[in-house]
């Protein structure tokens, strides 16, 4: 038997928020796809596990401080290096968004402050760093130019190509 860890309290917020969701949306946004949605819980178990699975209603800046330090020392299980920018930001704009909500939607939650929710946030680099794409390998110019070369003179279409330029003119 699996022992799996959580904390009872946070369960029942987590499938509340992960309902609205996908029923209605939040923050004035459609309802969100199953797989964005998918992303949401992995982001949000991420911080259970990196806090030890501590209630939500005692968020406080040490989640957040706590959360970021695990994300920075996060090794992926296909790379073997640290997890991309793209994963710590979408993570930590997963649990804002969650944080935010809670925070406006349930009233036993309506304790946490706003400060608190806001060391969620990232930096511009990391932001741009995250959306920045990897250097795509082109091809050297000599080989372009080649391949250029080497093609035919003509083509099957050559003769007839003049024919067609003057009937559609």
């Amino acid at each position: 038997m699996i022992n799996t860890r959580y904390n009872e309290q946070n369960e029942v917020v987590k499938y509340q928020f992960f309902q609205e969701l996908a029923e209605c949306g939040i923050n004035d946004k459609d309802p969100r796809d199953p797989k964005t949605i998918l992303q949401y819980i992995n982001a949000i178990h991420e911080l259970e596990v990196a806090t030890n699975f501590k209630d939500f209603r005692n968020y406080d800046l040490n989640f957040a401080l706590e959360f970021k330090s695990h994300l920075e020392n996060k090794i992926s299980k296909k790379t073997g290096k640290n997890i991309s920018k793209s994963l710590y930001v979408h993570y930590l704009k997963y649990n804002k968004e969650f944080f935010e909500w809670l925070k406006k939607e349930k009233k036993e939650y309506s304790k946490i402050n706003q400060k608190d929710i806001n060391y969620l946030k990232t930096s511009r680099n990391d932001k741009n760093t995250a959306l920045a794409t990897g250097h795509q390998e082109s091809n050297l110019v000599k080989d372009i130019l080649l391949v250029i070369r080497n093609m035919p003179d003509s083509s099957p279409y050559s003769e007839e190509l003049p024919a067609l330029i003057k009937q559609s003119i």
